[in-house]
């Protein structure tokens, strides 16, 4: 069985549509335009989103800058209420996905151990609490967002 064969074989495994007639279904289509979609810059109004998305009251991380310190660097304009950050965030989210270019600061949690129940001194009682950045999370927000169209 030569890769093309393999590949149809895959793709027929996960659809009820058969063969070639794959290419010309409405899933295929669907999943084509979230493909495309996944290589689309990310917008502004995605980065807003994902800013609100963050939870209030919530450790830091790492980075030591709360959702909270995100969420209200705010001025008014106009009478209407504009984040100052949100075009900021968009331009180094929008480099992170353009270029691969992960910062090293988003791979770092702290790691607090909390005891559950039982004996302390037994290690199995423990269940860790990995705290990260609060731009990580927009950042996986962002992702997650793209990738739930992809389906």
């Amino acid at each position: 069985m030569d890769k093309a064969e393999e590949i149809l074989c895959v793709i027929n495994s996960q659809s009820k549509i058969q063969g070639k007639d794959w290419a010309k279904s409405a899933e295929f289509k669907s999943r084509s335009l979230a493909a495309t979609f996944m290589e689309e810059p990310f917008t502004v109004v995605e980065v807003q989103k994902a800013l609100k998305r963050l939870s209030n009251g919530k450790s830091c991380g790492f980075g030591k800058i709360s959702a909270e310190c995100l969420k209200k660097a705010t001025r008014t304009v106009d009478g209407k209420e504009i984040n100052m950050l949100v075009f900021h965030l968009h331009t180094l989210f929008e480099h992170i996905r353009s270029t691969g270019d992960f910062p090293a600061q988003f791979e770092v949690s702290a790691l607090t151990p909390i005891h559950k129940k039982g004996d302390v001194r037994d290690m199995g009682n423990y269940r860790g609490l990995a705290v990260g950045s609060a731009l990580a999370k927009m950042y996986a927000f962002l992702l997650e967002n793209r990738l739930s169209l992809w389906g």
